[in-house]
């Protein structure tokens, strides 16, 4: 089954925004879905761009690991959000609220931090 997923952002970011509404279009089995995304969605609450704007290379770094350590944030609130409409769009979730079960799951239980670190691993070798 062939899928393919647009997200444009109502604030112009080209993936799933924590800041209102994204726009989708869904192409799987030859036909076209739109739909929108929104942080309610997932009880997410918005928060304005400037609190999702990253730093330098080793802070953000910093934050993915303190996100995927458990740290309640507006940084793991987007990684929440994008990761539930990815297991969606691939298939791994029939909808947006079981993907964002899996995606907090995958957080809560260390499996994101365990696959980030076999990532680091593989790619210093």
């Amino acid at each position: 089954m062939e899928r393919v997923v647009e997200e444009v952002g109502s604030d112009g970011l080209d993936e799933v925004t924590i800041t209102g509404k994204t726009y989708c279009a869904q192409l799987r089995d030859n036909e076209i879905t739109e739909f929108f995304i929104h942080p309610s969605d997932l009880n997410i609450p918005t928060a304005k761009i400037t609190d999702i704007i990253g730093g330098e290379p080793d802070e953000n770094a910093k934050e993915i690991i303190t996100l995927l350590n458990g740290k309640k944030s507006v940084f793991r609130d987007v990684v929440i959000l994008n990761s539930a409409s990815a297991l969606l769009a691939t298939g791994n979730a029939s909808n947006l609220e079981e993907a964002g079960t899996k995606s907090i799951e995958s957080i809560d239980n260390g499996k994101a931090l365990e696959k980030l670190n076999m990532l680091i691993k593989m790619t210093n070798n």
